[in-house]
């Protein structure tokens, strides 16, 4: 490239030389038109054709210069590109040397690589298939814990709605006719810190849950006892039947005493019958009555009193009723009709019926056997089935703090 520049320089330098000779010659043929003399003119004619056969060999050598500069111009082209050629020529062979080598590796290395290649993929997907079970279990539990809150959110209105039933239909006599509306609180509260993730760790909701889990089950297994124990009915040669008191509203029974008054009654009348039947082998004993309870704070007549009298009313005999009137708690009710009875004759061997409401047998009996009797049987009576899951649950709570009680408060 320099050469060229070189070149293009001289070059211009020489036509601007014939430029200036050019104009050398037009100022002489100018002169030359002033009539100079014949040597003059033949003196400046030949000095001019010197300077244009000058200008023109100038300028040929110029033009030469410039093809000879191309011609080297070009002969430096064709080495380039050979040069290149050559170099990619030897790139070519050796890649192919390379390639060569390759190919000559042991057959042992490329199973090798093959090897921790199938390894690499086949724990790509391995963890894949981690994760897209660890999704799938991850979406279970939380549909497992949102199944147990709701079952938990629905159980706690229910019990909520049943407890303004209970305190609207017996009153507001005793905080356990709250407890519904108490559950149904507790039961919310699990509902939400069960599915509240963040809230509590994993084995604390656990336990919540297991212990739930273990008062159901522990209530289920006393429904099954209580129920199982009502329907097993009373003794064949009962002597004595024990009526545990109940709540009276003015000088009238309430209906849940009232109906273990007409249950005894219909007892005594039915074994009163086979005992007057003149077929009949083993005759049963004249049955009677012991009545029970004191009277209430809110309550106008004593609840043993009341039960004689509508007993009297139902045309049983004077001789046939005993009453205490002293008692305000089962316990109580079952310890004054004992010592009722061996002051009239009788024993604790003695066969008894108790006759309660039926949600109350199962713990009125277990009562019994506390206080000394030993032939025990039992007779329930029927109440408002609306009101049998709460009377079935206090009965439940009485029974586990008797336990407790026993066991551990001593």
């Amino acid at each position: 490239m320099t050469e060229d520049n070189n070149i293009n320089d001289k070059v211009q330098e020489m036509a601007a030389f014939a430029a200036d000779m050019a104009k050398e010659a037009a100022n002489i043929a100018t002169e030359m038109s002033k009539e100079p003399t014949p040597n003059e003119s033949t003196i400046k004619i030949k000095a001019v054709s010197e300077r244009q056969e000058l200008a023109a060999a100038t300028a040929r050598t110029t033009a030469d210069r410039k093809a000879n500069a191309a011609d080297a111009s070009a002969a430096a082209q064709k080495a380039a590109e050979k040069k290149t050629a050559a170099e990619s020529k030897a790139a070519a062979e050796k890649k192919t040397v390379s390639d060569r080598r390759t190919s000559s590796v042991p057959a042992a290395s490329q199973s090798g690589d093959i090897g921790k290649d199938q390894e690499r993929i086949r724990q790509v997907k391995l963890e894949n298939a981690k994760s897209k079970a660890r999704t799938k279990h991850g979406r279970r539990k939380r549909a497992g814990v949102g199944i147990i809150s709701s079952l938990l959110f629905i159980v706690a209105v229910l019990c909520a709605v049943y407890g303004v039933f209970v305190v609207l239909i017996i009153g507001k006599g005793h905080w356990f006719n709250f407890v519904w509306l108490i559950g149904a609180g507790i039961l919310l509260i699990f509902s939400f810190l069960i599915s509240n993730h963040s809230r509590l760790p994993k084995f604390l909701k656990a336990m919540l849950f297991l212990a739930l889990l273990a008062v159901a089950a522990n209530f289920g297994v006393f429904l099954y006892r209580d129920i199982s124990f009502a329907a097993a009915g009373p003794g064949p040669q009962t002597k004595w039947v024990i009526i545990l008191g109940a709540k009276v509203e003015g000088n009238a029974p309430s209906v849940e005493f009232q109906a273990r008054i007409e249950k005894a009654a219909e007892y005594v009348r039915s074994a009163d019958f086979e005992r007057n039947d003149p077929k009949k082998e083993n005759v049963p004993p004249l049955i009677t009555f012991v009545t029970t309870g004191a009277q209430g704070t809110d309550e106008t007549a004593a609840e043993g009193d009341v039960a004689a009298r509508i007993l009297r009313s139902m045309g049983f005999d004077e001789s046939r009723i005993l009453t205490e009137t002293r008692s305000t708690t089962t316990q109580e009710n079952l310890q004054y009709a004992r010592e009722l009875i061996a002051a009239n004759g009788g024993t604790v061997y003695d066969d008894i019926v108790i006759v309660t409401s039926a949600f109350h047998l199962y713990r009125a009996v277990r009562i019994a056997h506390d206080v000394g009797f030993v032939n025990i049987s039992g007779l329930g009576s029927r109440g408002l089935a609306i009101l049998l899951p709460h009377y079935y649950f206090r009965e439940y709570a009485a029974i586990m703090k008797e336990v407790y009680n026993t066991r551990f408060a001593k």
